[in-house]
């Protein structure tokens, strides 16, 4: 395959503001100060059906001693170079608050007070929060809409078929006659072998599908909404070996619409030395996974809420 490199030139407009010092620094407007770069250059490669794949990294140093501000970045000619540059994802953004998906119970108040507080992290940095009052009804999605349950035996068994012979499985009959599961997949597994794809009953939640994924864009649409937010399950998870409850993650599995899980922070719990850890959910229209990842990623830097196990090893060393 021809690669047909690209050459990209990255010019960092930077305007220099005088402030008033602060404790022990200062900021100076002197325009013969200079930045200085890792590289002035990226050399990037078309390497796969015309996506750009390649990641690079360009550091930009202040070797002066005053500090400095950089007000703009921009990248040149950018409408016509086929590539962006972001450099805060969240900044101007209008997020949603899908209130329906915080649970109004006892039990969710952990949960909720966590992914509240969360959402300060947005107003914070430059994005608008809108509240979203649509009633997207949870119960009703993983009855009426999901489908995970009707696709598993069907997507299951058609894995298996295509297996060798002389391979000890070849359906998920099998698997149950022979006592080859989990105990905890066997409940699920016998409700599967009752369901078939393309019954009634399959078309009437793919039907329910088509109009909650109508209803979701029409929300986004109405709002001028980049993404939604809600917690990614409205209680705290659940221990090993009992059935998670509440779970919201089905809005979007059910829709097959794009979404990122971030960590939103953690609830105090006696059993948790370092507390329970609370997911949000970011969930945006078809297709739109690179701005996901932008909100997503300046949502991490921007609130460092990740706390690493208490078990896990010290990586720095």
């Amino acid at each position: 395959m021809k690669r047909n490199p690209v050459y990209i030139l990255l010019f960092l407009l930077a305007s220099l503001v005088l402030f008033p010092a602060c404790d022990d620094e200062n900021f100076s407007a002197d325009p013969s100060l200079a930045l200085s770069f890792s590289q002035d250059t990226l050399r990037m490669d078309t390497i796969l059906a015309g996506i750009g794949t390649s990641t690079h990294i360009l550091k930009v140093y202040n070797r002066n001693k005053e500090s400095l501000i950089i007000s703009s970045i921009v990248l040149a000619d950018a409408a016509n170079s086929g590539f962006r540059i972001n450099v805060d994802g969240m900044k101007g953004r209008r997020i949603g608050v899908l209130e329906s998906l915080f649970g109004k119970e006892e039990i969710n108040e952990s949960t909720n007070k966590v992914v509240r507080n969360a959402l300060k992290v947005f107003e914070e940095n430059g994005a608008t929060l809108v509240p979203v009052t649509d009633n997207i009804d949870q119960p009703w999605l993983t009855s009426e809409v999901s489908v995970h349950l009707d696709d598993f035996q069907h997507d299951l068994d058609g894995y298996l078929a295509t297996l060798p012979e002389d391979w000890q499985i070849h359906s998920m009959a099998e698997i149950l006659e022979k006592g080859l599961f989990h105990p905890f997949s066997e409940s699920n597994m016998r409700d599967a072998m009752t369901r078939e794809v393309g019954s009634p009953r399959y078309l009437e939640k793919m039907y329910n599908k088509i109009g909650v994924r109508t209803h979701v864009l029409k929300i986004m649409a109405d709002l001028n909404l980049d993404a939604m937010v809600y917690p990614h399950q409205q209680q705290l998870v659940c221990k090993i070996g009992a059935n998670q409850q509440q779970r919201n993650g089905v809005l979007c599995s059910s829709t097959g619409f794009p979404s990122i899980a971030v960590p939103a922070g953690f609830a105090p719990d006696e059993n948790a030395p370092i507390g329970v850890p609370v997911g949000m959910e970011i969930i945006g229209r078809p297709w739109s996974e690179a701005k996901l990842i932008e909100i997503a990623y300046a949502f991490e830097q921007h609130s460092h809420f990740r706390r690493p196990p208490v078990s896990a090893p010290d990586l720095n060393k």
